[in-house]
């Protein structure tokens, strides 16, 4: 069996153990629904649902560096062409808004997308960004996290996918809202190292959240 099939059931079953509802791309015997797109563009892995929260998710195995690379690429492009109206996603023949599309590999709920990562210690440098919260992360999950914050918000990314946004609004499929973009895993302690049973989402504007409550830490 595909291996990140399997992945992407291990983490829906992560998710579901605090009430999230998950869909995937294609059929499968785990019992899992399954989500459609209309339109052209490529899809992602895995979509969740939970209260008003919806998440594409990106499902890479995490054992080597190039196949994290090949995540960054496509979760921006799946971010890119969403926003820019390429690509419709729907659930029971309906419409659906996706909130943030995140990547997510077999290592997420250790706390990090890379293997190599648990190598190294947890960064003191996060200090410098998540002043006033017990939050470590590992150097290349850290760095990867960042680079996709600043290709999304800083780079000329979004730019051009607003100009597809443009060029696409007669088409029927421009969502209402830009969606954020970042990681799935696990949050680790910076105090203790100890790592959380909850998945967390961290997206871009600075924003951490629990995906347990929904609770929001939003940093400078």
């Amino acid at each position: 069996m595909n291996e990140n099939l399997i992945i992407s059931k291990d983490i829906s079953g992560w998710l579901m153990r605090y009430d999230w509802t998950c869909y995937l791309n294609q059929k499968n015997n785990f019992g899992l629904p399954i989500f459609h797109t209309e339109g052209g563009g490529s899809k992602c892995d895995l979509i969740a649902k939970k209260a008003n929260l919806t998440l594409g998710i990106e499902i890479k195995v995490g054992d080597a560096f190039q196949n994290i690379l090949d995540g960054f690429q496509q979760t921006i492009e799946y971010a890119g062409e969403y926003y820019g109206g390429d690509i419709e996603y729907q659930i029971n023949n309906k419409t659906i808004d996706i909130d943030s599309f995140l990547i997510a590999t077999k290592y997420s709920p250790n706390g990090f997308l890379y293997a190599n990562d648990n190598e190294f210690k947890t960064l003191n440098l996060a200090n410098e960004f998540l002043t006033g919260f017990d939050v470590g992360e590992k150097p290349i999950t850290f760095t990867f996290t960042r680079l996709l914050w600043r290709m999304w918000n800083k780079g000329s990314v979004r730019d051009y996918y607003e100009q597809r946004r443009i060029g696409n609004k007669t088409n029927g499929r421009i969502p209402t809202r830009c969606p954020k973009i970042g990681i799935l895993v696990a949050r680790i302690k910076r105090s203790t190292q100890e790592i959380s049973n909850e998945p967390w989402q961290y997206v871009n504007n600075n924003i951490f959240q629990n995906l347990k409550s929904l609770e929001a830490l939003q940093y400078d």
